[in-house]
């Protein structure tokens, strides 16, 4: 079942409790393609690392948080 889509106008106050659901969804479904590649995230905060040299560029690695978010977006 999937919610209606709407515009955020708000932030998550601290110490709410959506904010620990939105980092345990992060935290366990978002990746990155490579074993290379780095993600550090906390609460609603991702950086990613991703070395000079590697099998998968930060281009792609982009592209596949695009899509991941597009697939949260979708239900």
């Amino acid at each position: 079942m999937c919610s209606q889509l709407d515009n955020i106008t708000r932030g998550i106050i601290q110490g709410s409790g959506l904010g620990p659901t939105l980092y345990i969804i992060t935290e366990n479904d978002l990746k990155t393609l490579s074993a290379s590649n780095l993600f550090n995230k906390y609460a609603d905060e991702v950086d990613l690392l991703v070395p000079e040299h590697n099998d998968v560029d930060t281009v792609v690695e982009f592209e596949h948080i695009e899509n991941w978010t597009m697939k949260i977006k979708r239900c």
